[in-house]
């Protein structure tokens, strides 16, 4: 009885993880799934990731109704995420039978996407997305004629705040993804443009999540320009926000993005300092893309200092990870210390892989780059003709991706040639 008075008065008073806490000594399971799920973001955003975690871990679902055995293991699948564990979280979604046509529903695919996507299983990963989308499509069709009814009940009651809000939501969802495509597109000043736009709603509305999840947007596509003064405070706002809601996987995701801000300005001892300390939690979490991300920038950057043992070593971890979107930066930077140790024919092998490599993810960034490169090589080897037409293809690439600089670099080369 003292704890369930005691969970009364924590519930009263907002303290939903402390009350969770006594109704879960008290016996009362399902009462504390009740009561945490639907707060879970704010407590998550008050630091009560860890202390959730304890607390819901050990609760069998076998003890709980079966809405609320679905609420656990989304409560159980998204600490785990937030705690860098995706084997687990992948393995509680799988033990649980989901309601058809239920947002829980889908917010389990998404989750299983994620975690799919991190242990290194892409196609998995859009299996589960589409799942999901076929679910949410079925959804909407329902959410359509609820939203007309509710629209009609706002309108009548004169609750137009609400309506708004709702719609600049919708809005920023929209401004998000079109960012991400334009970005992929190598559309960046267009990616900047809805970020921005996205970023701007999100502060508007007070919806800290969001902005967030912009600010970390900004901070790769500023980082993979080169651009660190604009990088660095968005990359701190995000990681002073997943701090303070426990989410390390955020904290260290964003870290990348810092440190390839650093390696495109030139400060690769930045670099080192800020992405080292990532690898073990990304190895430890058993989190093969991310681990071959922050190999690929641990290795560009110590080739950038000259320790060319460190850089040779990280490239070769990132092609044990099996990881195909980052070999061609592994096998750019074996090229790099090959043609620092004068050993030309190696590294004409290892740009042209990475070239190979580039193209068959088209990722049209890294193929420019690992032209440019192969192209030098092969002047200073005295094969002029297939060196140009390497430099050529480096130029308009780099012209085409609006890489102005680096277009300008490639093209002082060839005139030297």
């Amino acid at each position: 009885q003292c704890h369930l008075a005691a969970a009364t008065i924590r519930a009263a008073r907002g303290e939903y993880t402390a009350a969770a806490y006594h109704f879960v000594q008290a016996g009362e399971e399902n009462t504390a799934v009740q009561l945490w799920y639907p707060h879970w973001q704010q407590e998550v955003q008050r630091g009560q990731a860890v202390a959730a975690l304890s607390l819901f871990e050990p609760v069998s679902p076998k003890r709980l109704k079966r809405s609320e055995r679905q609420a656990l293991a989304l409560i159980q699948a998204e600490l785990y995420r937030l705690t860098g564990q995706p084997e687990e979280g992948l393995a509680v979604l799988k033990a649980t039978t989901w309601t058809r046509q239920s947002e829980m529903a889908v917010q389990a695919q998404l989750l299983q996407a994620a975690f799919q996507n991190a242990l290194g299983y892409p196609q998995q990963a859009a299996e589960a997305l589409q799942q999901g989308r076929e679910i949410i499509q079925r959804l909407l069709r329902q959410l359509v004629r609820c939203r007309t009814q509710q629209s009609q009940y706002h309108m009548q009651q004169r609750e137009m705040a609400l309506a708004w809000q709702e719609a600049q939501l919708v809005q920023f969802e929209a401004d998000h993804l079109q960012g991400i495509v334009r970005e992929e597109q190598g559309q960046y000043e267009a990616a900047v443009d809805h970020f921005q736009r996205a970023l701007a709603l999100a502060q508007a509305l007070g919806y800290e999540p969001g902005v967030a999840q912009i600010s970390r947007e900004l901070a790769a596509l500023y980082g993979r320009h080169g651009r660190v003064a604009d990088a660095v405070p968005f990359a701190e706002a995000a990681i002073a926000y997943y701090g303070r809601i426990g989410d390390r996987m955020g904290q260290e995701m964003v870290r990348n993005a810092l440190a390839v801000a650093y390696i495109q300005a030139g400060q690769f001892a930045e670099a080192i300092a800020t992405a080292e300390p990532s690898l073990p939690f990304f190895e430890g979490a058993g989190m093969p893309f991310w681990t071959a991300v922050t190999a690929a920038n641990l290795a560009e950057a110590h080739y950038e200092v000259g320790n060319l043992d460190q850089a040779q070593a990280m490239a070769q971890r990132v092609l044990q990870t099996e990881e195909t979107h980052a070999y061609p930066y592994a096998q750019f930077t074996l090229g790099l210390v090959a043609q620092a140790e004068g050993r030309l024919e190696t590294a004409v092998a290892h740009f042209t892989e990475s070239r190979n490599q580039a193209q068959t993810n088209d990722d049209r960034y890294m193929a420019a780059y690992a032209w440019r490169a192969l192209g030098s090589v092969l002047l200073r080897q005295g094969d002029n003709a297939a060196g140009q037409e390497a430099l050529q293809q480096a130029a308009e690439q780099f012209a085409a991706l609006g890489l102005t600089t680096e277009q300008t670099k490639t093209e002082q080369l060839i005139a030297g040639s």
